[in-house]
């Protein structure tokens, strides 16, 4: 995780319910904690939980024309 955050120079959330699976260099890795996690205006981290405890995806509010979308807009061909 944290090769990835080099390469593209941003930090990686991880809730910290899941910290103990992170393993290597974690300088770059931020853990978080709660339900919900703000990143920006209309950008947050949700965790759902699930296979893993801290697992949670990204929610933007103004995705998919405003209804909210967890995942990048997809051109229709």
């Amino acid at each position: 995780m944290d090769g990835w955050a080099r390469t593209f120079d941003c930090p990686v959330y991880i809730h910290e319910l899941d910290r103990e699976w992170v393993q290597g260099p974690k300088e770059r890795i931020r853990f978080w904690s709660g339900e919900t996690l703000e990143l920006a205006p209309g950008v947050t981290i949700v965790r759902l939980g699930g296979h893993f405890p801290g697992s949670a995806f990204l929610h933007w509010a103004k995705g998919a024309g405003g209804k909210g979308s967890s995942r990048p807009e997809i051109p229709s061909m």
